[in-house]
């Protein structure tokens, strides 16, 4: 999801120390504080690597044993995404000041393109070979991790909020927001050889979230319309036809799939995260917290559900049940901003033993399911 809201200042804060529960305690392995509000953060397969990127313009890359980063980098602007290979062999980061870099685990720079406008979303496949990446008026691309260059550009008519590649680059999912004289709310599917889209769907609200499956067959949307009420759609590969959508009374602004496509959650504007099979638009659950739902994410075989909300909680869901295994604040309540924005964005690993979370307030957590 790209950041919505970007606060100009903030009040200077004393260091939290978590007045947590035992099981609190336990989830609780480090803490790292970063000058400046985080955007995005995301994880290894196996939790072995993280990284994160924010305010302050810098990459944050770290290993799990430890809570100083093994390496930083100075992108320079708003770091508003991050995204690893499985592997945790790449790093792809996208700032708003036009430009995405691939860094290598050693914090190496690999490669610089320069887009024509902001970066709002990057994604990179599983195996590190490509990095698709959404822009502000320029469309979305997909890149050769080895070559720096694109395979594969195309003019949308909205900015590119999300999107979302399968494990080896052969299908990209995009979804655009509103363009200055139209709605220019769309679904794109691409596969990587094409030059158009295999399809596209219009939606009614914009498109802040898309996910897919591995192979990329699945296909989830969010979308928002205009603040107020929201939809996810579901698609497979072979049609831009929804197999079915669900009506929310809030703008959905984040959802995952599993690593099949059988599992699917989505995170809403009035607090609420929905669990569903990929076959049915009814909830399996769902679960109500007191703020919005910025983020979500799934392990990969939709046992576990973590989601971040305004709240200032991290809640980690067992697929089976809405009671939340456990739940964490990654702040207190004096630090949390007049516009309720904390945690922003949250990652699960995909074996579902480690979460990655961070939050407004400049702070970095590793959790531990």
């Amino acid at each position: 999801m790209s950041v919505l809201v970007v606060v100009i200042s903030l009040a200077v804060v004393a260091v939290f120390m978590v007045r947590s529960t035992p099981q609190q305690r336990e989830t609780f392995p480090w803490l790292y504080e970063t000058r400046g509000h985080v955007w995005s953060v995301s994880i290894s397969a196996d939790g072995a690597y993280a990284a994160a990127g924010g305010a302050d313009g810098e990459i944050y890359f770290f290993g799990r044993a430890s809570s100083q980063p093994s390496w930083t980098y100075t992108l320079g602007g708003d770091v508003v995404a991050v995204s690893t290979s499985d592997d945790g062999d790449y790093v792809a980061a996208g700032t708003a000041k036009f430009k995405v870099v691939l860094l290598d685990r050693d914090g190496k720079l690999r490669w610089e393109f320069r887009t024509e406008s902001a970066v709002v979303s990057t994604a990179i496949s599983g195996d590190g070979m490509y990095v698709a990446v959404g822009t502000w008026s320029d469309g979305v691309y997909l890149i050769d991790t080895l070559s720096g260059k694109p395979v594969l550009h195309y003019q949308t008519e909205g900015y590119v909020a999300a999107v979302s590649v399968s494990r080896d680059g052969s299908y990209l999912v995009a979804g655009t927001g509103s363009a200055p004289r139209a709605c220019g709310c769309e679904i794109y599917l691409f596969s990587r050889g094409s030059s158009s889209p295999l399809w596209v769907y219009e939606s009614e609200g914009d498109i802040y979230s898309v996910s897919s499956s591995q192979n990329g067959r699945v296909i989830a949307a969010g979308a928002v319309q205009r603040g107020k009420f929201g939809q996810l759609h579901v698609f497979t590969a072979d049609s831009g036809a929804p197999v079915w959508t669900y009506d929310t009374e809030a703008g959905i602004f984040s959802v995952a799939t599993s690593a099949s496509g059988d599992y699917l959650v989505a995170g809403a504007g009035d607090g609420t995260v929905h669990l569903f099979r990929k076959d049915s638009g009814v909830p399996e659950w769902i679960y109500q917290a007191d703020r919005w739902i910025t983020q979500v994410a799934i392990s990969e075989n939709g046992e576990f559900i973590v989601a971040g909300a305004g709240d200032l909680k991290v809640y980690l869901f067992a697929k089976h049940t809405s009671t939340p295994v456990w739940t964490f604040a990654t702040a207190s309540e004096e630090e949390l901003p007049d516009h309720g924005i904390t945690v922003l964005q949250v990652a699960i690993s995909k074996d579902g033993r480690y979460v990655i979370a961070g939050n407004y307030v400049n702070r970095i957590y590793l959790l531990r399911v």
